[in-house]
């Protein structure tokens, strides 16, 4: 694609879009987990500025990275609402009453950790300690790891032993180091795409096997498996075989999980929530939404630069997400009004998710940067819609609206956790015009 001024050319390698509609979730399992997938953001884009964000206790580091992964079943109608539990009764269905989940599969992982804990002798993990930072985890733009290495010696070593200790190791691992084998994969599916380095396929397969399906979001599960094979089936590899030798490793719901469609090619977009760009960096994996999206400007050019120059600026940049849309509450706007039809008139919008780099407990202060960009209908569109995000601000956010030509840019930083006022006034988010003005042409 063509690149304006100093974008990075940024090729869009599967533009494949669904037309699924948002249904509420139900608590029940489905065949599949895009319902989560869809999820994943909506607390970043629709909920915080209805009411606050109730986190579930701390759990450890996998918990909080998870809150960024996906925020399990949350309330569609622009409200973030904790889920109760019920009363502690000792099922695998049951929470304690002192706890707020984020999901009900994601409450049941964790009650099934807790009694694994009590039920179990503890013995030491060989990944104890063994924890990605959040630049590590991100898929937009890589980022080596020395973990990467140890944790392939673990993976290495699970795969050399007998059956009879595939147990023992699985006994000894906890659902943060499952999710730690979560992120691994992602990073050698990541790795392999831009490489084209095969042998990461087997190894990504083998740590899927090292799970426990009780113990996670069993959707965080299949993603990571259809990650996998997506990658496989990029670089021809035997992802069949692959996959069938991983489920002899397995524990029995995690091979069930890993047996079925092997040979099924994987729709990225619909069986993960993300999009393959290359980006001037390489390939990179941006999280995709199923919105419209037919721009064209190079919007995920204009993204990628975008997020480089604002972790230039001082914000650490967690997620890139296409085919996204801009909601009518950071414009102040109603549904039927003409700012509406602007916004619904859109050939592409992307979102970029962020945290100032300088907060050490982002989590707790909820301090964070929400950046859209837009191809309008018409300039003068995409002028209005900035010039009403203008007008957006308030003692809970601060809103900056940028255009040029058809291309308009919304900016948002504020709290999500109730009574903290944003970081940012509107005289100190002004640094961001020159930063994002040249990156929409």
């Amino acid at each position: 694609m063509s690149t304006q001024g100093s974008i990075p050319d940024c090729q869009l390698l599967t533009c494949e879009q669904s037309k699924q509609t948002f249904m509420h979730p139900a608590p029940a399992r489905s065949p599949s987990p895009r319902r989560h997938i869809l999820q994943r953001h909506i607390h970043q884009r629709i909920a915080p500025p209805f009411g606050p964000v109730v986190a579930p206790p701390c759990c450890g580091q996998a918990l909080s990275r998870l809150i960024g992964w996906g925020m399990g079943l949350i309330d569609w109608f622009r409200a973030l609402r904790p889920f109760p539990t019920k009363p502690h009764r000792g099922g695998p269905d049951d929470v304690p009453t002192d706890t707020f989940v984020l999901g009900i599969p994601l409450a049941q992982a964790i009650e099934a950790q807790r009694q694994h804990d009590r039920q179990r002798a503890s013995s030491r993990s060989p990944l104890a300690g063994l924890r990605y930072t959040d630049a590590e985890c991100r898929l937009w733009r890589w980022t080596d790891s020395a973990l990467d290495s140890a944790i392939a010696k673990v993976v290495a070593e699970f795969a050399r032993l007998a059956p009879s200790e595939h147990e023992a190791m699985r006994d000894s691992l906890t659902l943060e180091d499952f999710y730690t084998l979560f992120t691994f994969v992602q990073r050698c599916v990541l790795v392999a795409l831009r490489n084209g380095e095969a042998d990461r396929i087997p190894l990504a397969f083998t740590a899927i096997a090292m799970v426990a399906q009780a113990r996670v979001d069993w959707r965080d599960l299949v993603v990571a498996i259809w990650l996998a094979r997506y990658a496989g089936q990029r670089l021809s590899a035997p992802v069949a075989g692959i996959a069938a030798r991983a489920a002899k490793l397995a524990e029995p719901e995690t091979a069930k999980a890993l047996l079925p469609d092997r040979n099924k090619p994987v729709n990225l977009a619909e069986a993960c929530g993300y999009r393959e760009v290359v980006t001037s960096e390489g390939v990179a994996l941006f999280r995709t939404g199923y919105q419209r999206f037919s721009p064209s400007a190079d919007i995920p050019a204009m993204a990628f630069a975008a997020a480089l120059a604002l972790e230039a600026e001082g914000y650490a940049i967690s997620d890139i997400e296409l085919a996204t849309d801009l909601p009518l509450v950071w414009l102040n706007a109603d549904e039927g009004s003409r700012l509406a039809q602007m916004v619904s008139g859109f050939s592409g919008c992307a979102s970029i998710h962020g945290v100032p780099a300088a907060d050490p407990q982002p989590e707790s202060s909820g301090q964070s940067l929400l950046v859209f960009i837009a191809e309008a209908a018409s300039e003068s569109d995409a002028r209005d819609v900035a010039f009403a995000a203008q007008g957006a601000s308030d003692a809970k956010r601060t809103v900056l609206g940028l255009a040029s030509g058809r291309m308009c840019a919304v900016i948002i930083q504020r709290s999500f956790m109730a009574g903290t006022p944003p970081l940012e006034d509107m005289a100190s988010l002004e640094r961001l015009r020159p930063v994002i003005e040249p990156v929409l042409g």
